[in-house]
């Protein structure tokens, strides 16, 4: 059924068979699967299962996926590790994921690791503590810095220490077999090393680190081999067990005998002992623990996961943790103590290990309190993996236009049930066109790049007052020096609750910006007379200037205006000015209401009619902004108006007569003064049509002829000379039979500029 179903159910599909023994034959619909699957991640996992089979997908196959991604999907098999190998040798080792999965694939990559921390502070101090940890005296490492010298001391190594005897004359054979496989992958590794040497390569950053690693490891795992030879005493093989790292899946019957003879408290006691040297692996020994059914193995995991004994065991106890959670009891123990004191988000993933009723009713307990969480996506990911009919209300409660992963969520969970017809889901889109052009363009790397340069940044905001996360497609966001100084040019409403700037940054949203500067960075620089690349970043701001004051951000400024209109609701200028931030913030709509209030409190507000109607005409709505339109011409000829006011209000006046009558044909007369207003003198009997089609209003004397018309009623005496001084050379006058008309870009036209963008989005601002 694989190559049959939607994407969410077989990537569900997929991570289920990882845990499952696998037939060797019949593998078809696994290998037609990663043939036709267009997503990357899907595929990673179908190979992997390939890989774990012993199949080794063909490169026409492995074409689509980053070698990154695939790596951390391999397994701990041959093939897998083969495969790797020989992507290094093929020259694909720049990539650091190859050099940490061959460190991981030679059972170093806990060493690869602290080599690397340890490398900013000088090596001394860790090569001290391994020395003390191992009992045995280390070659030093402490000035080894290049290739030649790291291959050298591997040599060297390997020399020196113990080859393990073959499993069948050792005690414990499974864990010998896998002490000589290790040794044998790092032997393999110092070859392919001086292959790539000796055909002049140059080492990737990470190969001597990893040399040196593989330098610990093998005198690690000789002390390993040692102890577990010369030991009978059970107690004292934990001390073995805990020093590396083991992928044995069964536990060695000797080792089960002797733990059986133990006291429970006798064999957690000695594991405690072990863990509290502060650098031990312990997710083999709780295997055995698990296997074995000890009472009070998860009490002691949870001490590990907590931190008493260090961040390696720790992170070692979390894969532990994955194994024991298939026991109904230790699932049981969690839930009990999760209950009483809820984990963060990122730990729930483990409760898909068990999927019981008892583990969806703890997640359906905590939702609200996890979707409030900055990384609530932690908990509709397990919800996912969890798989309960009874998640599909709660999320799509929770859908929000641009959330995809509960989107995802979602319809798996109906699919699954078969619930599609619910009409609680019906509002949430069963596919996104995003989603089926990245599926499309994988495909392609020339739609691959169309996708990239049409993909908006969808940003996540978390809401201070309702604790939620959403995400935003955003048109202004301002970069700075440091991630504290990024701020967002626009008003944001939540999601959630609907209150407005109450928003902030979260971890996941500084990624999210960092992902838009590499995509800008990455299109930047293709080739193309494409243009540069549309994103929503863009410099410093500068001030922002409300009520006289200046603020760093349209928050600020907000909230300002806000508490000031708290202060004085009478106020019409307040009320404007609050309106003009949020215009100016993208939120006509919130807008609207402040405008309108402040003409209710001052009929005469100028401004606000002007911004009514530049919002109704921006939106289309020509006929509810024909009343505005004609109450800004009446206010436009007061005379105690503000003449530079004035001419502004007329040269915008101009553009929404033009524009009203170009779409709904409704004319406005603007050369006839309203009832009762001052005696005005006129050339002409009938009033000259202003029909503003063909005469350009950015000459200064055909804008001086228009607005002394439109003020006076005549044409100003000796000509059309410009107000500043500047004479215009032609010389016009109107007729009733000479319509006045104006020649103009319409306000949603395609800027002449060439942006792409509207031209009151661009130059008409």
């Amino acid at each position: 059924m694989l190559p049959q179903v939607s994407g969410a159910v077989a990537f569900q599909l997929l991570e289920s068979m990882r845990s499952l023994a696998l037939p060797e034959t019949g593998l078809e619909p696994l290998q037609q699967f990663l043939r036709s699957d267009p997503e990357p991640h899907r595929k990673c996992l179908a190979a992997g299962l390939l890989f774990r089979l012993g199949r080794i997908p063909s490169d026409e196959d492995l074409a689509d996926i980053p070698i990154e991604m695939l790596v951390r999907a391999l397994p701990d098999t041959e093939a897998a590790v083969g495969f790797v190998f020989q992507e290094f040798l093929k020259g694909q080792s720049t990539g650091n994921s190859i050099i940490q999965a061959m460190a991981e694939a030679c059972n170093a990559e806990n060493l690869f690791h602290a080599l690397d921390r340890a490398s900013r502070k000088g090596l001394r101090q860790t090569v001290g503590s391994l020395e003390k940890l191992w009992q045995v005296k280390l070659p030093t490492i402490q000035g080894v810095k290049d290739r030649s010298n790291a291959q050298r001391l591997l040599q060297e190594t390997l020399d020196a220490t113990t080859e393990p005897d073959s499993g069948a004359h050792s005690r414990f054979p499974l864990l010998t077999d896998q002490l000589h496989q290790d040794r044998e992958r790092i032997r393999t590794l110092l070859k392919t090393t001086e292959e790539c040497e000796a055909r002049g390569e140059e080492a990737p950053s990470g190969e001597t680190r990893l040399l040196l690693a593989c330098v610990l490891a093998l005198y690690r795992d000789a002390v390993c081999l040692k102890g577990l030879s010369e030991n009978s005493d059970p107690m004292e093989s934990w001390g073995c067990l805990a020093l590396r790292p083991w992928q044995v899946q069964k536990v060695e019957p000797e080792l089960a005998a002797s733990l059986q003879d133990l006291e429970p408290e006798g064999a957690l006691s000695g594991l405690r002992e072990v863990l509290s040297s502060g650098w031990g692996y312990c997710a083999y020994p709780f295997y055995i623990l698990a296997a074995l059914r000890v009472p009070g193995s998860h009490q002691l995991l949870q001490e590990a996961l907590d931190g008493q004994y260090g961040d390696i065991v720790a992170e070692e106890g979390s894969e532990a943790e994955r194994l024991m959670l298939k026991d109904p009891e230790a699932m049981e123990a969690l839930l009990a103590r999760w209950r009483q004191s809820p984990p963060e988000p990122h730990r729930l993933h483990i409760l898909a290990e068990y999927p019981t009723e008892g583990v969806a009713q703890f997640l359906l307990e905590h939702f609200d309190e996890y979707m409030s969480q900055p990384f609530s996506l932690y908990l509709v990911d397990t919800m996912g993996e969890v798989a309960s009919p009874h998640f599909l209300e709660p999320l799509a409660e929770e859908w929000r236009e641009g959330e995809e992963a509960i989107r995802r969520t979602v319809w798996f969970l109906a699919e699954l049930h078969g619930m599609e017809g619910e009409a609680t889901i019906q509002h949430i889109p069963r596919e996104t066109k995003e989603g089926t052009d990245l599926a499309e363009a994988l495909k392609d790397p020339d739609k691959m790049v169309e996708v990239l340069r049409n993909k908006r940044l969808s940003l996540p905001l978390r809401c201070t007052a309702c604790k939620r996360t959403y995400k935003y497609q955003l048109e202004r966001v301002y970069l700075g020096k440091r991630a504290k100084d990024v701020t967002i040019g626009q008003i944001v409403q939540c999601k959630g609750c609907g209150l407005l700037e109450t928003h902030e940054f979260t971890d996941e949203s500084i990624s999210s910006l960092s992902l838009e500067l590499m995509r800008f960075s990455v299109l930047s620089e293709l080739p193309g007379d494409g243009g540069p690349p549309d994103t929503p970043l863009i410099g410093q701001p500068a001030a922002i200037t409300a009520a006289g004051k200046n603020f760093r951000s349209v928050s600020e400024a907000y909230h300002f205006l806000v508490k000031e209109v708290e202060r004085e609701p009478d106020n019409a200028e307040l009320r404007r000015r609050l309106g003009n931030i949020l215009r100016n913030g993208l939120r006509p709509d919130l807008a609207m209401p402040h405008y309108q209030e402040a003409l209710s409190l001052d009929p005469k507000e100028i401004d606000s009619v002007y911004s009514i109607a530049d919002i109704l005409v921006d939106q289309e709505r020509y006929q509810e902004a024909v009343p505005y339109v004609e109450t800004l011409a009446t206010l436009c000829r007061d005379p105690q108006l503000d003449e530079g006011l004035g001419r502004d209000i007329f040269r915008s006046l101009l553009d929404l007569v033009a524009e009203i009558k170009a779409k709904i044909g409704y004319g406005i007369d603007l050369l006839s003064p309203p009832e009762g207003y001052p005696d005005i003198k006129r050339e002409a009997k009938e009033p000259a049509v202003l029909e503003l089609l063909t005469l350009d209003p950015g000459k200064p004397g055909d804008f001086e002829a228009m607005y002394h018309l439109f003020r006076h009623g005549s044409l100003p005496e000796g000509g059309t000379e410009h107000r500043w001084g500047e004479p215009e050379a032609d010389s016009w006058r109107p007729t009733s039979a000479d319509p006045i008309r104006v020649s103009k870009i319409g306000r949603n036209d395609p800027c002449p500029c060439g942006s792409g963008k509207k031209y009151k989005r661009c130059c008409g601002r």
